[in-house]
């Protein structure tokens, strides 16, 4: 078997869009709002999306991609499923919506107004667009031209224009500091260290009521804690039945916590702790 070991992938561990969601995972990798689907198949920063047409509207809002007149969309997928049809699988039940009005006649398209069956086949030449390498009509793989390298990489994201694409750039930007230690990759007069930019591990800070009750919907934690032990030193539920001799003290009388980020929330309360727009949760 040969191996042709510049077929690179995309490493999982990207996230070019600090999302929380790795590249290969994520349907917008730049997160620009335009599915990278549209974009050229990539994804890449700043990359304009596709315009096939060349009519100035891009293909994500455009409901004749290939210019023929034949209208894509907008379908109701649910309205046809209603009346029986398939729409989502079978592509001679797509019906586009009775009033679109029809940018060539300025008038509704009307009921049983078929969309585009060849959406993908602007020259109507019956193969598709995609299909540089002939393998037939309707195909896609991941190597259209057979040039031994994955379709990710015909166009290459190569922000910085030193002639490394980013997927293997290990500074996007080019300002001296790594993609990952970078606070913004992408931004080149943003040169701050991720490890020096902010303290990995910040001072701890005893908190009040008062400080912290704007973040805890009204509630006191210390105060709440307390009322867990009465006077019996029985434990209590929290409906105020008495436990079954759970004997001790509170397990806490004061909240020390940090503040990592310095916005005034304790890290606790602070659902991105950090500051980097990121939530916890990622």
């Amino acid at each position: 078997m040969q191996i042709m070991d510049y077929m690179l992938e995309e490493s999982s561990a990207d996230d070019h869009d600090n999302d929380g969601i790795d590249d290969l995972n994520d349907l917008d990798d730049d997160n620009d709002g335009i599915y990278d689907l549209l974009e050229r198949f990539d994804g890449c920063f700043g990359t304009d999306p596709y315009d096939h047409d060349n009519d100035g509207i891009q293909d994500h809002l455009d409901w004749d991609d290939d210019n023929d007149g034949i209208l894509e969309g907008p379908i109701d997928y649910d309205a046809l499923e209603a009346q029986g049809l398939d729409p989502r699988n079978v592509s001679m039940h797509r019906f586009v919506e009775p009033t679109t009005i029809h940018p060539l006649t300025g008038q509704p398209v009307g009921i049983a107004y078929r969309a585009d069956q060849q959406p993908f086949d602007h020259d109507n030449d019956g193969v598709t667009d995609e299909d540089s390498d002939g393998s037939g009509a309707g195909r896609y793989d991941e190597d259209d031209d057979n040039d031994g390298r994955i379709d990710q990489f015909k166009w290459p994201c190569d922000f910085d224009n030193d002639g490394d694409q980013d997927y293997f750039d290990n500074d996007d930007d080019n300002d001296g500091t790594v993609d990952w230690n970078d606070a913004d990759p992408y931004d080149a007069t943003i040169t701050g260290d991720m490890d020096t930019s902010g303290a990995l591990f910040d001072d701890p800070v005893t908190w009040n009521f008062n400080q912290y009750r704007m973040y805890s919907a009204g509630i006191n934690f210390v105060d709440l804690e307390a009322a867990k032990v009465d006077a019996n030193d029985d434990f209590d539920f929290a409906g105020g039945e008495n436990g079954d001799g759970a004997a001790g003290t509170p397990a806490f009388t004061t909240i020390v916590d940090g503040d990592l980020d310095g916005d005034g929330i304790p890290n606790f309360l602070d659902p991105d702790n950090d500051n980097d727009n990121v939530a916890r949760q990622f």
